[in-house]
C-alpha cells in the first residue's frame, strides 16, 4: 500500500530537487556579491607603485627608496618606486591625483608638491588640500648652501665680500624646488647679489658644482653630506640646525632671517577607504619605528613624529602659511628657463 507522501512523490517526482535549485539560485546574487567584495576585502593583494615626483639620484630618490623598502617589509608587499622628473614635481601629484583611489597608487609628495607649486601657480591641475589623503610625514631636511672648492672661502662673510667684486650664480635643481626658493630669500634677506641658475635635476646641479662651472649650491643636505665631509664641497651654512652637524652656522645664527626645510611625505589620492588609509598609517608608523628607520637619520634627514593625519593637516596648514607669507613678496616666475644635459 503507497502512503500518501509516496503519492505525493509520483506526483511531483522532481519537486524537491527542484525547490533545493531554486533556492540555490536565490542565493548565487549573495554568492556574487561576496565574490565582488572578496578581492578589496583583502588589502594589499598586489604591489604598490610610489611615485617619487623628482628625477632618479636627487635628494627626493634618496629618501624615498630608504622608504619604499621599509614599507614593503611592513606591508609583505613590493613598493614600486617610480621616479617621474617634471616641473616643480607637478605632473606626478596630478598623475596620482586623478589615479583610482584604491591604496595602489601612492604619492611621495614634498613641500614642492603639496605646499609651494599652488602658491606659486594659480593653474594648477590638481589640490593639494581636497585631491589627496595624508598617509604619513616621513622625514626633514634642512637647506645646505655648499661651494666650489675653487671658490676657496669658508663663510658668509666671505661670499658677501667676494660677490662685491665677482658676480657669483647659484644653483639648484630647478626652480620652484627647495634649494631654489630657500636661495632667493637668502639673496633677500642677506642683500648679498646672486645670480640664480637653475638645473633640471639634483645629478645635473652636482656635477655643475663639483667641476667648478657653477659658484654655489642650495639643496636638501643629505645629498652633499658625503662631499662635505670628503672635502669635495665647503659648507657654508644650514637654513637650520642639524644634530650631525652641530658646529655648523644657520643663516639665522649669522643675522640671515631665513630658516626652512625640505621634507617628504606619503599621499594617497582622495576617495582612498578608510580601512586602506589606516593600514597604510599603522604600517608607516611600524617602518619608522624600526632599527633601519634609524639609518634615514644618518643620511642627514630627521625622522617625523607626526604620526595620524589630523596631525599631519594641522602641519601642512601652517607650512602653507609660513610660505605664502614668505614667498608674496619674492614675486617668482613659476617656469623660467632651466639648464639641461648637454
Amino acid at each position: 500500500m503507497s502512503t500518501p507522501s509516496a503519492a505525493r512523490a509520483r506526483r511531483f517526482p522532481f519537486s524537491r530537487p527542484l525547490s533545493i535549485f531554486l533556492v540555490f539560485l536565490s542565493a548565487m546574487p549573495l554568492f556574487a556579491q561576496a565574490e565582488t567584495r572578496k578581492p578589496s576585502a583583502v588589502w594589499p593583494d598586489h604591489p604598490i607603485r610610489l611615485i617619487a615626483p623628482f628625477h632618479s639620484g636627487g635628494p627626493t630618490e634618496l629618501v624615498a627608496k630608504f622608504y619604499a623598502d621599509l614599507l614593503s617589509g611592513a606591508l609583505k608587499q613590493p613598493i614600486r618606486l617610480e621616479n617621474h622628473g617634471g616641473v616643480d614635481g607637478q605632473s606626478s601629484a596630478e598623475m596620482v591625483a586623478h589615479a583610482p583611489a584604491d591604496g595602489y597608487t601612492l604619492l611621495f609628495g614634498t613641500v614642492g608638491t603639496q605646499v609651494i607649486a599652488p602658491i606659486l601657480n594659480a593653474r594648477m591641475t590638481y589640490n593639494p588640500e581636497t585631491d589627496f589623503r595624508p598617509i604619513a610625514l616621513i622625514a626633514s631636511a634642512p637647506i645646505a648652501l655648499v661651494a666650489a672648492p675653487s671658490l676657496k672661502i669658508a663663510s658668509i662673510g666671505e661670499l658677501a665680500t667676494l660677490a662685491r667684486v665677482k658676480s657669483l650664480r647659484f644653483a639648484s635643481s630647478g626652480n620652484g624646488t627647495t634649494g631654489h626658493l630657500t636661495g632667493e630669500l637668502f639673496r633677500a634677506a642677506s642683500g648679498i647679489p646672486l645670480v640664480h641658475a637653475p638645473h633640471q635635476g639634483s645629478p645635473l646641479a652636482m656635477r655643475k658644482i663639483l667641476s667648478g662651472e657653477i659658484d654655489l649650491l642650495f639643496i636638501p643636505l643629505q645629498t652633499v653630506l658625503p662631499y662635505i665631509h670628503l672635502g669635495k664641497l665647503k659648507l657654508l651654512a644650514l637654513s637650520a640646525p642639524s644634530p650631525l652637524l652641530p658646529n655648523a652656522p644657520t643663516f639665522a645664527s649669522i643675522g640671515v632671517p631665513v630658516e626652512t626645510l625640505a621634507w617628504w611625505g606619503v599621499f594617497a589620492p582622495a576617495g582612498t577607504p578608510e580601512r586602506v588609509i589606516a593600514q597604510l598609517t599603522y604600517a608607516s608608523e611600524r617602518a619608522l619605528k624600526t632599527q633601519a628607520a634609524q639609518q634615514l637619520e644618518q643620511m642627514g634627514v630627521t625622522l617625523f613624529t607626526h604620526k595620524y593625519p589630523a596631525q599631519i593637516t594641522r602641519f601642512m596648514v601652517s607650512e602653507r602659511e609660513k610660505w605664502t607669507r614668505a614667498l608674496h613678496p619674492l614675486k617668482i616666475s613659476p617656469h623660467p628657463e632651466t639648464i639641461e644635459e648637454p
